[in-house]
């Protein structure tokens, strides 16, 4: 990519970055997907996140985040409810995690896919 710089006539001129400085560019980027990250179980009492699948699950307000980088889900956390949960001791985040985290498993199997003897019986 060509960056543009001002010379001296107020007239602008493109820059063109050598062929090595480009493929090193090209070749530097990072993949979120291949950082290969795993979800850390002490972000649960922490902050509220519990792993659902390939994501991290808020369980406050359900909302989901991608990538398991602390730096993204306490960021999430920190927008959204640090206001109400940021004085809670150790012990009371630690009930509120498992309060949560069974009215999530609660909700879980309504959303399962039905089995397929059971659709068959079910009157038409």
């Amino acid at each position: 990519m060509a960056k543009l710089q001002k010379s001296s006539s107020r007239t602008v001129t493109p820059i063109t970055l050598p062929k090595e400085q480009k493929q090193r560019a090209a070749t530097s980027l990072r993949k979120v997907d291949l950082e290969r990250r795993v979800f850390n179980p002490e972000w649960t009492d922490e902050l509220f996140f519990v792993q659902r699948g390939n994501k991290a699950l808020c369980l406050l307000c359900n909302d989901t985040n991608s990538t398991f980088k602390r730096w993204n889900i306490k960021g999430l956390f920190n927008a959204k409810h640090a206001h109400t949960y940021r004085d809670y001791t150790a012990d009371e985040r630690k009930t509120e995690t498992v309060r949560l985290q069974s009215r999530l498993d609660q909700q879980s199997p309504l959303f399962k896919k039905q089995d397929s003897k059971a659709s068959e019986a079910a009157p038409k």
